[in-house]
């Protein structure tokens, strides 16, 4: 059985570990997997869905602050040890880990794959120059767009080879299609300046101000607790406390899906974003939901405007609300951009498809 380790620590947790999660099932299958987390509930997940001889190993961390260094000796010693036939670096900081690890094994270039998921990332010339024969992984074609990124070193601009790897999103076993207006608005988005709260809030305000008074839900972490107030403020100061509830992250949104008018993805292209993929689309699409999102990022890629669902030019509030007016009063079309939403999950965004995508490029 062909070995695959994926190195998979951050100091927080989000959308690139639960992406490791969902498809892990399907790889253990036929490839015995070793995980490296720093993330508690990461390694609480994958405890639950790993079976021997895979397994998921917590690397060490010092008192408050993560102790990096230790981390790469204990992860030099087993890759020099059980030398894996592929390594799946996941997140930033894994990267530089394993490029820490290079140079004591330089071998290991070869056999290691570069994820890079979002636009957050740092120390590309280190990574790559320690790492000049791994394979680049992205997400979506969002990732090249940006100037000056991660383009600059991808052939045939750079050096590096690349490939295309999306993410998948398991299917409910029923899925909820409820046709009824009243339904709320759903937001699922850590609060950061480029998830687009202010702008939901404004259009929430606006559509009261309209006469077409809609709910919204939005859920998330707290990333930023000053923002988070911020936010509160807002809703407060413009009467919207009856229209727009503002909470922390859920473990698992499946029930607010299920509940749900249609689901909106309102990031922009500053502050870190916009979306790379948009992983919120098609979990809103697994569950039999509409989406409406900023033709920014992933989304403008994800999204076929009007089959599967509704884009509107980014950052435009105005626009923004009469896509989700015209939503609330059209049930066929809520039907139809589901539909269609469900159905291109099921073709491209399974956990087996994208299992078998990924093994033949990792080669495992």
């Amino acid at each position: 059985m062909r070995s695959l380790f994926i190195i998979s620590t951050e100091r927080e947790y989000g959308g690139a570990e639960r992406s490791i999660e969902i498809v892990a099932d399907r790889l253990q299958r036929d490839v015995k997997l070793t995980i490296f987390a720093y993330s508690t509930k990461h390694v609480a997940a994958l405890t639950k869905v790993l079976r021997p001889p895979s397994r998921v190993i917590r690397l060490p961390r010092g008192g408050k602050a993560w102790d990096t260094a230790r981390s790469v000796r204990e992860l030099l010693v087993y890759i020099a040890a059980l030398r894996p036939d592929a390594i799946l670096t996941n997140t930033n900081l894994s990267a530089k880990m394993v490029a820490a690890v290079a140079h004591v094994l330089p071998c290991i270039s070869r056999r290691t794959f570069i994820y890079v998921r979002d636009f957050m990332w740092t120390d590309f010339d280190r990574i790559f120059r320690s790492l000049n024969r791994a394979r680049v992984l992205i997400p979506g074609p969002a990732l090249l767009d940006r100037p000056n990124y991660l383009a600059s070193y991808l052939a045939p601009r750079g050096t590096m080879q690349w490939s295309m790897v999306g993410n998948s999103v398991c299917l409910p076993t029923q899925i909820a299609r409820s046709n009824a207006s009243d339904g709320y608005v759903l937001h699922l988005a850590t609060a950061n300046l480029f998830k687009g709260h202010y702008h939901l809030i404004r259009t929430a305000a606006l559509l009261r101000d309209r006469g077409v008074p809609m709910r919204f839900i939005s859920r998330g972490a707290i990333a930023n607790p000053a923002l988070w107030s911020a936010f509160h403020g807002l809703i407060f100061s413009w009467g919207l406390a009856k229209l727009f509830a503002l909470w922390d992250a859920v473990e698992d949104p499946s029930e607010h899906l299920r509940g749900s008018l249609c689901v909106v993805v309102a990031s922009i292209s500053h502050f870190g974003g916009p979306e790379t993929f948009g992983r919120t689309i098609i979990e809103a699409w697994a569950h039999g939901k509409p989406v409406v999102a900023f033709d920014a990022g992933g989304a403008h890629y994800l999204i076929e405007h009007g089959h599967d669902g509704l884009l509107v030019p980014e950052g435009n509030v105005e626009a923004l609300a009469d896509a989700l007016q015209l939503l609330k009063q059209r049930p066929d079309l809520r039907c139809r951009l589901a539909e269609n939403g469900l159905a291109k999950v099921r073709r491209f965004f399974t956990p087996d498809k994208v299992a078998r995508d990924l093994r033949a490029v990792l080669q495992v």
